[in-house]
């Protein structure tokens, strides 16, 4: 049975709020757009656009090992060494790019990825054109990889990350999803506060779907306080935390089975429960 992820897609904006970080990328595009008044044509090596970059990689990739070695110095270089070919770019959007952008992008995407690592450079990438660059992270990845957009994998080249964003460009149209959003909506921004609202928060639509069944398991990894709990999709100990941890000490993933689940949890060497409430393995 073919993923039914799309089918019932909606305006995501009132339940990405929920994120405690989602005014991070608020606060990181202030500072690109003050880039863009100040430096004009220039706002791509501007301090601000930097500080914009480093806010978002340290509040939304803190846990990457890439991030903790950012500095001003060497985001400052990877600008200076991309700032043509984002330029090139600026015309494209996700639903008018095309075969003159692919080439471009896969090497552009391949000198965010070398500095910052694939969750990361996607990440960057969208702040600076958030018209054309979909966020992405391992969770989305092992989701849409399954059915969806085969050939993924788990992002480690630039070419599989054009592979992602033609076929969200493919389901874009397949399933009507501008037409679905409020005019003059970013469809690039959108698609991706989507993404993590169903797969990273495992939030049910809030239409009617009782054809949809996409249960999981989700673990919740708590650093702080060392321990892996298993729950299943929609416990309402997930939901109580909208899908991420307020104080950034724990985070989130998602498993298709149960197995899966408890294999990522052995591997993290922590202690390991299953949730209390929700029961997983009943």
């Amino acid at each position: 049975m073919k993923d039914k992820l799309y089918n019932e897609f909606y305006d995501p904006s009132q339940d990405f709020i929920r994120e405690p970080r989602a005014f991070c990328y608020d606060l990181a595009t202030q500072f690109i757009n003050q880039a863009k008044k100040t430096a004009d044509e220039n706002w791509y090596e501007d301090i601000n656009t930097i500080k914009g970059a480093l806010l978002l990689l340290y509040t939304w990739n803190f846990a990457a090992k890439e991030t903790k070695k950012l500095n001003f110095q060497n985001v400052g270089q990877l600008m200076r060494n991309t700032k043509d070919d984002l330029k090139l770019l600026e015309k494209y959007s996700i639903r008018t790019a095309d075969h003159g952008a692919w080439d471009v992008i896969k090497q552009i995407f391949e000198q965010f990825r070398s500095l910052i690592g694939q969750t990361g450079a996607s990440k960057a990438l969208s702040l600076l054109n958030p018209e054309l660059f979909v966020m992405w992270d391992t969770a989305i990845r092992k989701r849409l990889k399954r059915e969806l957009i085969p050939g993924i994998k788990n992002g480690e080249r630039g070419d599989y990350y054009v592979i992602f964003l033609q076929g969200i460009q493919k389901i874009i149209e397949e399933y009507r999803i501008a037409e679905k959003l409020p005019q003059n909506s970013v469809v690039a921004k959108k698609i991706d506060e989507y993404n993590y609202v169903r797969i990273v928060m495992n939030k049910n639509v809030r239409l009617s779907n009782e054809g949809d069944n996409e249960m999981g398991f989700t673990t919740y990894k708590n650093i702080a306080n060392p321990h892996v709990t298993i729950h299943r999709d929609g416990c309402n100990q997930i939901k109580k935390h909208g899908g991420q941890h307020q104080y950034s000490q724990g985070n989130y993933e998602h498993h298709e089975t149960y197995a899966d689940a408890k294999a990522y949890a052995e591997s993290t060497g922590l202690p390991m429960k299953d949730c209390s409430y929700c029961k997983p393995r009943s």
